[in-house]
C-alpha cells in the first residue's frame, strides 16, 4: 500500500525537514511539533499533532505569505536579513499574527495525538500511526 500525502501549509521550524507547522491529518489541519529524542539527541521522525479550527489555519496562512513575500524579496536582494520575517510594510501584522497565534499553534507536551511524519517534500506529509 502507497503512503497517502497530505499537504502541509504551513512552516514554522526547519531543520532538515519541517520541525513544526500546519497540515493535515487525516484530512482535517492540525499543527504539529516534532518530538526531540533526548536519549539519541536528535530529532525523531514522531509528532505530536493538535486539531486547529478554520479561522487559525486563516491566520496562519497569512502569516505564512506575509513571510514568503519577504523570502522572495530577500531572494532578490531587495531586502536583507535583519528584516527577518517580514517586509518593513508588513511586520506590524506579522507581530499581530505572531501574538495571536503562539498559543493557538502551541502543541502541549502531552498530547494525545501522535504519529510518524513522512516528508516527501516541505509541502506534502504522510502520517504513519506510531507504535
Amino acid at each position: 500500500m502507497s503512503a497517502r500525502f497530505e499537504p502541509v501549509f504551513t512552516v514554522r521550524e526547519y531543520h532538515d525537514w519541517p520541525r513544526r507547522g500546519t497540515a493535515n491529518f487525516r484530512g482535517t489541519p492540525h499543527s504539529f511539533a516534532c518530538i526531540f529524542d533526548e536519549q539519541q539527541d536528535e530529532y525523531s521522525n514522531l509528532y505530536r499533532l493538535k486539531p486547529i479550527d478554520a479561522n487559525t489555519l486563516q491566520l496562519a496562512l497569512e502569516q505564512w505569505d506575509i513571510w514568503l513575500r519577504w523570502q522572495a524579496a530577500f531572494q532578490r536582494g531587495e531586502v536583507g536579513l535583519e528584516s527577518h520575517p517580514a517586509l518593513p510594510a508588513e511586520r506590524n501584522r506579522y507581530e499581530q499574527l505572531k501574538r495571536v497565534l503562539a498559543p493557538a499553534l502551541e502543541v502541549p507536551e502531552d498530547a494525545a495525538l501522535k504519529a510518524i511524519g513522512k516528508f516527501q517534500s516541505d509541502m506534502e506529509v504522510s502520517w504513519q500511526p506510531s507504535a
